[in-house]
């Protein structure tokens, strides 16, 4: 069973009038199983993502199977500003029920240097570690799409805060 999924910015979002920013999407994604094919990903993402990418590929799969795509932000795109001078890339895949086990054990478990940060309706969030192992990163996952975005070599913790609000998914 397909469903469209389009993503509409709250009433109180700031991006109301710049749907990119409000990170508009549609996309086609099955409660069946994980997504394992590379353009569906893509298309999940939010248009300001998706315009700011470049040399997407596919990088891996979920332990559940997912196709997982590897993708650099364009250097010249202010999303790449969030990232330290050695990273510009980011993960993605699509697996709704993946996607609501790994929210809910954000919010359930202590994570120990990670802090966790939810929209409104604590149906997304994302989950960032604080730099304690050298390196600076958060984890997107959103549980109504099933799309969860990983981002390493952020500047710090607030960058990855920054990064996710400017591509309208926090």
């Amino acid at each position: 069973m397909a469903a469209v999924i389009v993503l509409r910015p709250s009433p109180g979002n700031s991006n109301v009038d710049n749907p990119a920013a409000a990170g508009s999407t549609s996309s086609t994604t099955t409660t069946a199983g994980p997504v394992t094919d590379a353009g569906t990903v893509k298309a999940a993402l939010p248009t300001a993502l998706s315009s700011a990418s470049e040399n997407c590929r596919q990088s891996t799969f979920t332990t559940d199977g997912a196709l997982v795509i590897s993708c650099d932000i364009k250097k010249s795109n202010q999303l790449a500003e969030s990232f330290s001078e050695y990273g510009n890339r980011f993960t993605a895949s699509l697996d709704l029920k993946q996607a609501k086990k790994t929210l809910l054990g954000y919010g359930e478990y202590d994570y120990g240097n990670y802090t966790l940060v939810e929209n409104d309706s604590r149906t997304a969030g994302v989950n960032i570690s604080d730099g304690a192992t050298g390196q600076v990163s958060g984890s997107y996952v959103n549980m109504e799409t099933g799309l969860t975005i990983d981002v390493y070599s952020m500047t710090d913790s607030a960058a990855v805060t920054s990064f996710f609000k400017k591509t309208g998914l926090l």
